[in-house]
């Protein structure tokens, strides 16, 4: 057990300030089960979750204190094979598997800056498995295992995770070449194309996605989220047939309405009808017709539901930027700030970055009101 003193001081402070794991995971922005493990020694404390609680609890020191004490002692090495327990295989399956939709949860709620600080941990433990595990055992954490099939989703947007291991999307992609999971290796070329999307690539984002839709019956949702990505491409290519195309295809295979935002249901569950609404907007405005984007993503918006926070922000940006290109500057400048509000909240630096270029685009109406709010709060950040 690493920092037992550490976690039985968490608890401590934590109870006598009245507060659940819960209350105190939205103080220090950590999620509960990452806490959970802290205070029951499962996990050592890094010295930044101290200073953490260390503020939230009003400690006086003593945690911070724990933590560098428990930094200081050397790690337990373990140098012979002991291969893993078959009884136990199923609960270890289970766990990482829950702890997974927790963090797929916490993403799309308070943003990947949150859940990434559990993500590290999650992928010690898949990595440590791994290296017992060997056979049947070894194939099965891979094929059945959640954090490892969508691992690269917030690597993706964490780029590389604080740990300095090569990006996550690429290991995903080995690990399935491995067991031969063509599911995973699908996934894998999503994920890569939505890389493709960001860095304005249309004929890699295409060519991708077609690689990710030539695997062999894929389930509907895997298919939507795929052919919407697709449908990215096309109108970055400015080939608006092929684009909506694409998305009419999506429509027809999208996801059942997820409301937990856990991805319980499988790779994919995000693509929803509501979410194609909304990417329907985002290509309008990609092929250059502002407009219907801006027509789109008002009706679609207030159908995605609650637990898709991060995704509501980033999507009154891009209303926001339909807005300005119709001329629309004070309606622009309220939905950017609904987005610059959320964007904060869920730690979203794509979506910050895309009001702040809304913003710079309003400059030169600052003397209306709306506009001087919006222009006033990216001065306070």
């Amino acid at each position: 057990m690493h920092g037992a003193s550490f976690g039985q001081a968490v608890r401590r402070h934590r109870q006598a300030a009245g507060l659940s794991l819960d209350g105190l995971a939205k103080r220090v922005a950590y999620v509960k089960s990452y806490i959970s493990k802290i205070e029951t020694g499962q996990k050592p404390p890094t010295v930044a979750f101290a200073y953490a609680c260390d503020k939230a609890l009003g400690a006086d020191g003593e945690l911070v204190l724990l933590a560098e004490l428990a930094a200081g002692c050397p790690p337990v090495k373990v140098t012979k094979y002991r291969p893993l327990d078959r009884p136990d295989w199923p609960r270890v399956q289970a766990d990482l598997l829950d702890d997974w939709h927790e963090l797929v949860r916490v993403d799309n709620v308070h943003g990947p800056a949150v859940a990434l600080d559990g993500v590290d941990g999650r992928l010690n433990t898949i990595l440590r498995r791994l290296e017992q595990a060997r056979g049947e055992p070894r194939a099965g954490l891979l094929s059945g295992s959640c954090p490892i099939r969508g691992v690269g989703c917030l690597a993706l947007r964490g780029s590389r995770l604080r740990s300095g291991r090569e990006p996550w999307i690429g290991r995903a992609m080995e690990w399935s070449l491995e067991i031969d999971d063509s599911l995973m290796v699908s996934w894998a070329l999503f994920r890569r194309s939505q890389q493709a999307t960001t860095a304005a690539d249309p004929g890699a984002v295409i060519g991708l996605a077609r690689a990710a839709l030539r695997i062999a019956d894929l389930p509907c949702a895997m298919r939507a989220s795929i052919l919407q990505q697709a449908a990215h491409g096309y109108a970055l290519d400015g080939d608006e047939a092929a684009c909506h195309q694409a998305l009419d295809e999506a429509e027809d295979n999208a996801a059942a309405p997820d409301l937990h935002g856990d991805a319980r249901s499988g790779h994919g569950a995000f693509c929803t009808g509501a979410y194609l609404d909304v990417q329907r907007g985002v290509c309008w405005l990609r092929l250059g017709v502002p407009g219907l984007a801006a027509d789109r993503l008002d009706r679609a918006i207030p159908a995605l539901p609650e637990a898709y926070r991060r995704d509501r922000g980033g999507a009154l940006a891009w209303l926001a930027a339909a807005r300005v290109a119709t001329g629309e500057f004070t309606q622009a400048a309220v939905e950017a700030r609904s987005a610059l509000a959320i964007a904060r909240e869920t730690r979203s630096a794509r979506t910050v970055a895309s009001v702040t270029a809304i913003g710079r685009s309003l400059v030169a109406h600052r003397a209306m009101p709306k506009v001087g709010d919006l222009l006033t709060d990216l001065r306070a950040s």
